[in-house]
């Protein structure tokens, strides 16, 4: 999620840990140590340009680097205070607020390596959009009470609260997901993989996309906490499978080794959205939930097996992306849709 919250989110878990021992600068340590595996973001280079797709929410993020990198932060900022707060105090708060940060980021789409080094499986739970106010200013509430307090009591009650709120989103998921499967099916297609991703609000709007037969579907889905669901629907593409052309390159060619990075790191939803040479995008992230242009991408020339792929970012107004949404959010924009009656989709 984004830094002030995964930042508050540290300082609330410090300050609940401590509870009675709470100060200004064990909340500090627990708000730098909940922001600080983000620094994985300058780990880049100008001659690979997937290596931060790589390596973004990766080892820095998983649970077993935890008692490291808490460590470390605490350290470091013990040292910068000149030794003044007590060093167990600052390695607590600082390692309860780091482990906050790769578990919240698992509850959003963009995928997590949660289980490095034992594994590469990026994980996301697709329960929260990166940027939630309704989860933040929870988080807010409770960490400055506490901050002003001395008392954990107000950040125990704000860590429930939005912990709650998260696990509203996980009901909501699941309640999307088979919004999907009859839409799905009132299409007749038969659903090979499929996710709904949460966007902007409290858990009412989802991009739904599933494969089936060769192409990527995508709909915008409105799943209020009661009444009637609604769609717009957003078309499809051809998705990219990197088999036919991996099967004309070297399989230890930059080439090859770019189309193996951008499928793990997508996890299986690129489309072809055409070109020469071939370009190819994450169809997870849209500007809007209904929109078939993805947010990144990637151009492949397959002549040219020893260089990498150029990385794409496709442009997108942010006045029109939040104006749309709010729209989409009050069911307001055109085009909606309700499921034939025939499917027998419930209300909830």
């Amino acid at each position: 999620m984004d830094p002030l919250t995964q930042g508050l989110l540290g300082g609330v878990a410090a300050q609940t840990v401590l509870r009675k021992r709470v100060t200004p600068a064990a909340t500090v340590a627990g708000i730098l140590g909940g922001m600080a595996p983000d620094l994985d973001v300058f780990i880049r280079s100008q001659a690979n340009p997937l290596l931060m797709y790589e390596y973004h929410r990766h080892f820095t993020h998983s649970l077993a680097f935890i008692p490291v990198g808490g460590a470390l932060v605490g350290a470091l900022l013990w040292l910068l205070l000149r030794r003044k707060p007590p060093l167990g105090l600052m390695l607590v708060a600082a390692i309860a607020g780091f482990a906050t940060h790769g578990l919240l980021d698992a509850c959003t789409s963009y995928g997590t390596m949660l289980y490095w080094p034992f594994s590469r499986e990026r994980v996301a739970w697709d329960n929260v959009f990166i940027i939630d106010p309704f989860y933040t200013f929870a988080l807010l509430v409770g960490l400055v009470v506490s901050w002003r307090r001395r008392l954990g009591n107000a950040a125990i009650a704000a860590l429930l609260l939005s912990t709650a709120y998260l696990g509203l989103g996980i009901v909501q998921h699941h309640r999307a997901a088979n919004f999907q499967a009859e839409l799905a099916r009132s299409r007749g297609h038969d659903v090979e993989r499929g996710r709904v991703i949460p966007s902007l609000g409290p858990h009412l709007l989802w991009r739904s996309i599933y494969l089936s037969e060769g192409r990527l579907y995508v709909d915008a889905l409105r799943v209020p906490y009661g009444g009637a669901k609604q769609y717009w629907r957003g078309g499809s593409l051809p998705h990219y499978s990197s088999e036919a052309l991996l099967r004309n390159l070297p399989p230890d060619s930059t080439l090859a080794r770019d189309l193996r990075t951008f499928a793990w790191f997508t996890q299986g939803y690129v489309a072809e959205l055409g070109g020469a040479p071939l370009e190819l995008g994450d169809l997870r992230f849209s500007t809007l939930p209904q929109s078939l242009q993805p947010l990144w991408g990637i151009r492949v020339d397959p002549r040219s097996p020893e260089r990498h792929v150029q990385r794409l970012r496709f442009p997108w107004r942010s006045e029109d992306r939040f104006e749309a949404v709010w729209e989409l959010l009050r069911g307001r924009t055109p085009g909606a849709r309700d499921l034939p009656a025939a499917v027998g989709i419930s209300p909830h």
